[in-house]
């Protein structure tokens, strides 16, 4: 389970938090607290608005953990995650931490009454006679990655043809950005993941392809650039692999994960390495 915090938070969510964190604990299960990064807005109109901001690397762990089995996360309703790493940093390319997780994973507000409980009621029951029908199910899709829209109601009839009529079927999806995602002739690699009650196929995966346009393919790790026909394979933790032709892969320009790591690095004070004393001692 995760608690997702802003770095501030008033006193009242810190003790709700702790009250949760025990209850997970007490019902056996294994408990992360992560805090948000601050930041603000790189476009002067947004300049007052702070965003709480999860980091790559947290991200990556959150969305990781959704495909390897039950997850559950309580949020205060103002963490983001970026869905578009390249350029400045806006409210537009950010998504909630809700919706990050939406089809995935349990996740309830802090705020709630009762949440804790809710939420370990509603985890062990995961996911109950809503389970993903197949790999088809649009659901399994990394939806911040494959559209900017807001789809709330994929597991209703309704929803979903509305999202078909945007999009296409299952066999032969386009993204916002005018690329096919195809259903692959050929499964690549041994990873077997487990979302929604589903174990999906080893390897199973989308044949991504700038046919018509060209443009980027932002996750919340990396950013690729596609050249009019590059392709890349999309999985559906959102991890890309690049296309086996240098020729017709896109390429990746942006690892955020990578640059955490730097700037990290960089604001690590080195050690001073101890030196012997060589004098005698008598």
């Amino acid at each position: 389970m995760f608690i997702v915090l802003a770095a501030e938070e008033p006193q009242d969510t810190f003790d709700s938090a702790k009250a949760a964190q025990h209850a997970f604990e007490g019902a056996g299960f294994t408990v992360q607290t992560i805090r948000t990064a601050t930041l603000t807005s790189d476009v002067p109109e947004e300049s007052n608005r702070p965003m709480h901001l999860l980091r790559a690397r947290h991200a990556h762990t959150i969305y990781e953990a959704l495909h390897r089995g039950p997850v559950a996360v309580l949020g205060t309703g103002k963490a983001r995650v970026r869905s578009d790493l390249f350029g400045p940093l806006t409210h537009r390319r950010t998504v909630p931490l809700e919706r990050f997780v939406r089809y995935k994973a349990v996740y309830r507000s802090i705020h709630d009454v009762d949440a804790a409980q809710d939420l370990i009621d509603a985890v062990m029951l995961w996911p109950g006679d809503d389970r993903f029908s197949d790999e088809r199910d649009h659901r399994v899709l990394p939806m911040h990655v494959f559209s900017l829209e807001d789809w709330p109601a994929l597991h209703l009839p309704d929803g979903v043809a509305s999202f078909e009529r945007a999009h296409g079927r299952a066999a032969h999806l386009i993204d916002n950005a005018d690329r096919d995602w195809k259903r692959p002739t050929a499964l690549h690699g041994n990873e077997v993941l487990h979302t929604r009650g589903v174990e999906l196929r080893a390897g199973h995966h989308w044949d991504v392809q700038s046919e018509r346009s060209s443009g980027r393919l932002s996750t919340h790790l990396e950013v690729w650039a596609f050249p009019r026909g590059a392709y890349v394979n999309v999985y559906p933790n959102a991890v890309v692999r690049g296309g086996q032709s240098s020729a017709s892969s896109a390429v990746q320009i942006w690892d955020e994960l990578g640059a955490e790591h730097q700037k990290k690095s960089r604001a690590t004070p080195k050690k001073t390495p101890h030196r012997r004393d060589k004098r005698r001692t008598r």
